[in-house]
């Protein structure tokens, strides 16, 4: 099983939202107003290790409600979900504050949603729901595969409700627009991520090159919708991956005193949470870790132990980069707690 390394960073100051800019980045990468960012220019940050205490974070990203105070409070939380460039601090270093898109936000919170709903499609194996949603095109040796997911499985009622809206928006009636506006105050922009008539549209591929042609032959004939969703999850995955994943090796040269050679952990590094969030996802299309339910409190965390029944009160960090060893505080202690309901009552 591979080791994941990822931290964040929380600003001391806190965050803030831009609304404009007078003078505005002309990186590729910057953010587009309104953004959040950091508060203060100094930049004094705390650093966090979100995945190690919220195994199913992103699960909370995917039913995020995206108001303003809300995405404040997760970052508050979890750190930036990506780092984007933000005011400039620096005209002559050309250095910019951290910053992420309220854009970004909509869209990642939607296209997260849609993830974990054909991820539980695939736990469940409901291979009757994933060949409706499954739409395969050929056109000669090309094949153009998406997954289109109906706008009423969608569990974002605030969805919903634009996408009704927008035949209206498009034929110009503002009071039906305006009524959109003052139910969903905070959801300025009015975000279609990839829909259609039909509903929302993921996972679009096209297999076109003689290996890809070779794979949806393969998985053509396996007549599995379910395991070719899985598959282009997967792809999907990688694409996210490509720019924002860094694998690092630790060497553990004091294994060679037990053994005649050094012991070696990899280490997958996001650059961001965004990606970070798509290694949680992956780990659990693959089944690549054991989730368990605390018994004493309900959440789910990380097993490293069979006998482990509670949260665990700390976690263990290795840093890939230098080997050093923390250990982070989840501030449970439900080991204790349950130890003294257990006990309540009874005399010494």
């Amino acid at each position: 099983m591979d080791r994941v390394y990822f931290e964040n960073h929380l600003p001391v100051g806190g965050f803030v939202w831009i609304e404009n800019l007078e003078e505005n980045s002309i990186l590729p990468d910057a953010a587009r107003p309104p953004f959040i960012t950091y508060k203060n220019n100094d930049c004094l940050c705390k650093v966090i290790h979100p995945l190690e205490k919220n195994p199913l974070l992103y699960r909370e990203l995917a039913n995020l409600y995206p108001s303003k105070e809300n995405i404040t409070s997760f970052a508050k939380k979890y750190g930036l979900l990506r780092r984007e460039n933000g005011e400039i601090i620096d005209k002559h270093k050309n250095v910019f504050k951290p910053a992420c898109s309220y854009s970004t936000w909509i869209e990642s919170i939607i296209e997260m949603h849609c993830m974990v709903f054909l991820l539980d499609l695939i736990k469940n194996e409901d291979d009757v729901l994933a060949s409706k949603i499954l739409h395969i095109t050929e056109n000669g040796q090309c094949a153009l595969v998406s997954a289109i997911i109906p706008v009423e499985r969608i569990g974002l009622d605030w969805y919903k409700d634009l996408v009704k809206i927008w035949p209206d928006f498009m034929n110009g009636d503002d009071s039906k627009v305006g009524q959109y506006q003052k139910k969903y105050p905070d959801v300025l922009s009015l975000c279609f991520w990839n829909t259609t008539k039909r509903g929302i549209e993921v996972l679009k591929h096209l297999f076109r090159f003689p290996w890809e042609e070779e794979v949806y032959k393969k998985l053509k004939a396996l007549d599995n919708s379910v395991e070719f969703l899985r598959y282009l999850m997967l792809r999907k995955i990688s694409e996210v991956y490509e720019n924002g994943l860094s694998v690092k090796f630790l060497v553990d040269i004091d294994t060679k005193v037990k053994s005649s050679s050094i012991g070696v952990e990899k280490y997958l590094v996001p650059e961001d949470l965004y990606t970070a969030l798509f290694v949680q996802l992956e780990m659990e299309i693959l089944n690549t870790r054991e989730l368990r339910q605390c018994e004493y409190c309900g959440d789910w965390f990380i097993a490293t132990d069979k006998r482990q029944k509670y949260c665990p009160e700390f976690i263990k960090v290795v840093n890939p980069y230098t080997g050093e060893v923390k250990k982070v505080p989840t501030g449970k202690h439900c080991k204790v707690y349950a130890y003294r309901q257990k006990n309540k009552g009874i005399p010494s």
